[in-house]
């Protein structure tokens, strides 16, 4: 417990240097741009600050996460888009970017599928071997329940509502594309540190969470928002914490405990 503490606080130091060497240097670029250096006019539009926001994500991540590439890509796109209007990149827009969130998705589930650690997130799945992945198109009349220790929900144009009871909860995967997932937890249970990976896109997810268990967010949002919106508790559970993974576009991720 004591070296994951040194590890997230060294983490949190890691991140507070590279976002200030970030803004820095945007500060020495605009700055040289004033006295009349000859920079590119695009390096001041708003694709380019996607762009090194997906290259300082991989960074972080240690290039690990797909979710990086998938940030530079759009801004890459857009930036494409003023450079050259009249290529008319816009007829392969949203094919582009879904079939790379797509692809995201299949990388990261290939990955854990492969890697067999005493993490509880890349625990075996043959472990869950019966217990029934759930996954969803359309709408859904009601919450299911579940034992579960995984959740693995995909919410395609529809819509998920999920309750988890499992004492030994393991974290999971839930997509959401054009659509919305809740997941209950709070009648779940764990200990130590879990991963929730959540994509979504045009799409939100809601999740019911105990006030009292900790909560570290590391998804990136593009157009979105992931917001806490718990009440504060009376004390905090020490030995449970929830690591929310992955990436949130044109949608969002409500934390509410009921």
């Amino acid at each position: 417990m004591i070296r994951d503490r040194i590890e997230r606080r060294k983490k949190r130091l890691n991140d507070r240097v590279m976002i200030g060497l970030v803004i820095i240097a945007a500060a020495v670029l605009i700055l040289m741009r004033n006295l009349g250096f000859p920079f590119p006019w695009y390096f001041f539009t708003w694709p380019m600050i996607l762009i090194v926001v997906g290259i300082v994500q991989g960074i972080k991540d240690r290039f690990a996460n797909n979710n990086w590439w998938i940030i530079t890509l759009v801004g890459a796109f857009f930036l494409v888009m003023k450079i050259s209007p009249e290529l008319r990149f816009n007829d392969f827009f949203w094919p582009v970017v879904l079939g790379a969130i797509g692809l995201s998705v299949l990388l990261n589930r290939g990955k854990r599928n492969a890697v067999i650690t005493n993490d509880n997130f890349y625990a075996a799945k043959e472990t869950t071997a019966g217990a029934g992945d759930t996954a969803y198109t359309g709408t859904t009349a009601g919450a299911t329940g579940s034992t579960e220790e995984m959740v693995d929900i995909a919410a395609v144009f529809g819509a998920v509502k999920k309750n988890v009871y499992s004492k030994n909860f393991k974290g999971g995967e839930v997509v959401t594309v054009f659509g919305g997932s809740e997941i209950n937890l709070m009648n779940a249970d764990f200990s130590g540190e879990i991963k929730l990976e959540i994509v979504n896109v045009f799409g939100g997810t809601t999740l019911f969470v105990p006030s009292n268990w900790q909560i570290r967010t590391e998804a990136a949002a593009v157009l979105g928002a992931i917001e806490d919106k718990r009440r504060e508790p009376s004390a905090i559970t020490t030995d449970k914490v929830l690591v929310i993974e992955g990436f949130v576009m044109f949608g969002g991720i409500d934390i509410k405990s009921a």
